[in-house]
């Protein structure tokens, strides 16, 4: 008789990944809600049209007829602003909270930003899309994740502490870690804002709004 092998999938390589990395699958979940909230948005509501309007008017500006280093400039400041909100909301208690809606807002108005180039210029829009926004938005997005969760688990460590009977923590060593882990983040970050500027030097021109 032949023998076939009992597969446990309780203590399967696979279970046992997803489980140590829950909280990057909750962030990118919160992410893609976001694009769904925000394109849904920017179709129907004016406000949100607006805004997406101004957004992508402000990126034309920084980039058009600008050399390649000032496109390089203006998208590594833009890509710092937020991570720079998710480290110091790490260092408080409220972190726990902070990170999951700083995930969801960025889903939320690059989605918008996605619905507004679709719903004003068509296919142009989702070439546009495509080419320019995805490639450093998707760089940018894995490293928004990376430091969220960096943030969630040290200022959970933060909570953990603080609480009556809580559990001792080296909060020395914990923040060392915290601040190199983050430092290679920012590379990841530096990484977007370089394909951003190499996206615009090349593509940008063939884009007439």
């Amino acid at each position: 008789m032949r023998r076939t092998a009992i597969v446990n999938l309780n203590t399967s390589r696979f279970i046992k990944e997803l489980k140590r990395h829950y909280l990057t699958i909750v962030f990118a979940a919160f992410f893609i809600i976001g694009i769904a909230f925000g394109a849904a948005a920017s179709g129907k509501n004016e406000i949100v049209k607006t805004l997406a309007a101004d957004n992508f008017l402000t990126y034309l500006n920084a980039r058009i007829n600008q050399p390649i280093y000032k496109k390089f400039l203006q998208a590594a400041v833009n890509a710092l602003i937020v991570p720079l909100c998710i480290f110091l909301g790490g260092t408080s208690l409220v972190g726990v909270a902070i990170c999951p809606l700083v995930v969801l807002f960025k889903g939320y108005t690059y989605g918008a930003l996605a619905g507004y180039l679709y719903c004003n210029f068509s296919l142009k829009g989702i070439a546009f899309n495509a080419l320019m926004l995805i490639p450093p938005t998707l760089i940018s997005v894995i490293a928004t994740v990376i430091c969220c969760r960096l943030a969630f688990n040290f200022s959970l460590i933060l909570v953990k502490s603080s609480i009556p009977k809580g559990q001792s923590v080296n909060l020395y060593n914990a923040f060392q870690y915290y601040c190199k882990q983050f430092c290679i983040a920012l590379l990841l970050l530096a990484l977007s804002a370089a394909v951003d500027a190499i996206m615009s030097a090349a593509f940008l021109n063939f884009f007439v709004f």
